[in-house]
């Protein structure tokens, strides 16, 4: 049976967890992640989230499955410094390629195969 978390199927002895193997291949792949956005543009899926940001006064926020950045781009505009992490590069890549009004692009980096990208408030 393959688990998500291997390499190799998930068989036995295949190595440790790793976080590639989570990567779905619509997200992976640059051609579709910079599709992506265009094909689920109604994203008023993240309002309650955004209310529920304020309501709490977050002026940080760590964003994990950032994925092309749509949520948390939506915090930065309001201020909020957001740190976003994601398995798939391609789509992180998209994320960190998309116009922000605020500071620009403050860090990007990778850690055991994770990328991370962050924003800082406007």
């Amino acid at each position: 049976m393959n688990h998500p978390m291997r390499s190799g199927g998930g068989r036995a002895g295949s190595g440790p967890p790793t976080f590639a193997s989570m990567v779905d291949a619509t997200f992976g792949h640059p051609r579709l992640a910079a599709i992506y956005d265009a094909l689920d543009p109604d994203r008023s899926d993240l309002d309650a989230y955004l209310a529920m940001a304020e309501e709490f006064g977050a002026r940080s926020v760590l964003d994990i499955g950032c994925g092309t950045g749509v949520f948390a781009l939506l915090l930065a505009e309001r201020g909020i410094t957001v740190t976003g992490i994601d398995p798939a590069r391609a789509s992180v890549d998209v994320a960190r390629g998309k116009h922000h009004p605020g500071p620009a692009l403050i860090a990007a980096v990778t850690c055991a195969g994770l990328l991370i990208v962050a924003w800082a408030g406007c």
